[in-house]
């Protein structure tokens, strides 16, 4: 994120602060809205898309949890496909999701390659060995395939 988009964010966030707290502070609003450089029309059209957002964020988070609770392992941008949200761009609501706990945990993919069980153990025969060139001692590896039955050979 920029650092005039930050700015901006800021100057917005201090502005809602200053007007909902217009009683308490002795500054009148025209003063702080010379004093941040905009106009009166322009923070009251910021406000009304601000709380017009919050509110359908409000009306969101129980349609997320019906969806959530009929598909548990549907993710956050699917839902907003099917959603289609109006105040609220893909990433935005994506973000929205995880930070009201509705983060799908991932399942790790584990594969198990190796079964030592009944694997016969062999000494190190190299231990004392003093390698001098090229061709004196050879590695191998084993590969592991997974078959269509689910053996793994």
């Amino acid at each position: 994120m920029s650092t005039a988009l930050i700015l901006k964010k800021m100057r917005h966030a201090a502005l809602r602060w200053f007007w909902c707290n217009r009683e308490k502070h002795r500054h009148k609003m025209n003063e702080v809205y010379r004093a941040m450089d905009i106009s009166k029309q322009a923070f009251h059209q910021h406000l009304e898309r601000y709380l017009d957002m919050l509110e359908e964020q409000e009306q969101l988070v129980p349609v997320i949890a019906e969806v959530r609770r009929d598909h548990p392992q549907m993710s956050a941008r699917i839902m907003y496909q099917m959603i289609k949200p109006t105040l609220m761009g893909r990433d935005r609501f994506e973000r929205f999701c995880f930070s009201r706990g509705f983060k799908i945990e991932r399942k790790r993919a584990y594969h198990r390659t190796t079964d030592s069980r009944g694997v016969s153990r062999f000494d190190n025969l190299l231990i004392d060995l003093k390698l001098t060139g090229v061709n004196q001692v050879w590695v191998s590896d084993i590969t592991t395939t997974r078959w269509a039955d689910n053996s793994i050979t």
